[in-house]
């Protein structure tokens, strides 16, 4: 704890200035295809909402707020036990107007990351339409207009993350970031994402490449440091079962750039080195893989795997500046990549923050929204 965080009483402020936000952050199990995996919710207006997602729609409700439209969830995370309810009304026709509901374990909103909004409501389904991308919010369900999903991307920020800062950075000696870590984000759609107990960890995840000129999924390990300096990638593949891709292109974003190296997975098992880059003090910087390789996308048990495991990062001998060119195989384009910055202030794990000065740009924004909804 630094001075720079908010103690219990300034949290408890801003959850009451915000009335249908809590940001209590409570466990619970998502599922995806069937497969479960750990989550953290907070409720919104009632309705509980996995944490990232919760503080992405925060974010593309205010500036919504800013428009005039007021969007609202009707529904969010459902538990397996929800979902279970709901199929049972929808098999017996018994209850919920025998209303159409997927297998427990396989709904969309068993995840967590799936929002039914208030698309009904004058301009909200328009303005959606408009910007829903920009915040990371995609409509993937064709016949429901309503049906708006969060699996990264948007502008960042959201009133939940001044409560749980999960995402660790990386201290001066490296560390290892594990599919499962609050640093990592799974995107796209939900359904095309399989969890296997298996890789380093003990579990990993792996999509279909397809050769679609845009992603329909992707992965990001997020990056955050505790000191600038060059540090060496290496991403783990377990040679050939999951990790089929010859074409895994990882796009690395640092410093004032962004790099990409291409990796053939199936080329060893074990820990496959990106190369060194040189990384700044801070947030804003990255890994992704993109499911879009160029490799032809076929049905099960056709197709390539593309595998998503751990990364690890290793500091070397910082002499001024990383290479930047990839490891062997690797292309290091070298494409300009945008970069955050971090402003001057006190400090906790090299994040920067300044509580007093947020804490009062929040009551003014929730003043100023206040006063239009009056």
């Amino acid at each position: 704890h630094t001075d720079c965080q908010p103690t219990e009483a300034e949290l408890q402020d801003i959850f009451a200035y915000l009335g249908d936000v809590d940001c209590t952050l409570s466990s619970d199990t998502g599922y995806s295809q069937g497969q479960p995996f750990p989550i953290e919710v907070v409720h919104i207006g009632g309705k509980a909402v996995e944490k990232d997602t919760a503080n992405a729609f925060l974010v593309m409700q205010e500036a919504a707020a800013n428009d005039g439209i007021n969007i609202g969830i009707v529904s969010g995370f459902r538990t397996y036990s929800e979902q279970e309810y709901l199929y049972g009304c929808y098999v017996n026709c018994n209850c919920n107007s025998c209303n159409l509901a997927a297998r427990p374990g396989y709904s969309n909103h068993n995840s967590g990351h799936a929002l039914d909004l208030n698309t009904s409501a004058p301009g909200v389904y328009a303005w959606l339409a408009a910007n829903g991308g920009n915040y990371g919010f995609t409509r993937t369900v064709p016949s429901e207009d309503w049906h708006w999903e969060w699996w990264g991307g948007g502008p960042g920020g959201g009133v939940c993350g001044f409560a749980d800062l999960a995402c660790q950075t990386v201290p001066a000696d490296g560390r290892i970031i594990e599919d499962n870590d609050d640093c990592f984000i799974a995107g796209g759609d939900s359904r095309y994402w399989r969890h296997v107990e298996a890789g380093h960890g003990g579990t990993l995840l792996w999509t279909k490449a397809t050769e679609e000129p845009d992603p329909a999924n992707f992965a990001v390990w997020q990056l955050q440091f505790d000191r600038a300096g060059t540090y060496e990638l290496f991403v783990y593949s377990d040679g050939g079962e999951y990790g089929q891709s010859t074409q895994a292109a990882y796009q690395i974003t640092h410093e004032d750039r962004k790099d990409t190296v291409v990796i053939d997975q199936q080329s060893s098992e074990g820990w496959l080195s990106l190369g060194r880059f040189r990384f700044d003090e801070g947030e804003g910087q990255e890994l992704r893989l993109d499911d879009n390789t160029g490799e032809l996308w076929a049905d099960d048990p056709g197709g390539t795997r593309l595998m998503v495991d751990a990364l690890k990062i290793e500091p070397v001998a910082d002499d001024g500046g990383g290479d930047g060119d990839g490891a062997d195989g690797g292309d290091g384009d070298g494409d300009d990549g945008d970069q955050l910055d971090v402003e001057a202030g006190c400090s906790t794990g090299g994040a920067s923050s300044s509580w007093p000065g947020l804490l009062m740009l929040l009551l003014l924004m929730l003043g100023a929204r206040r006063r239009r909804q009056a």
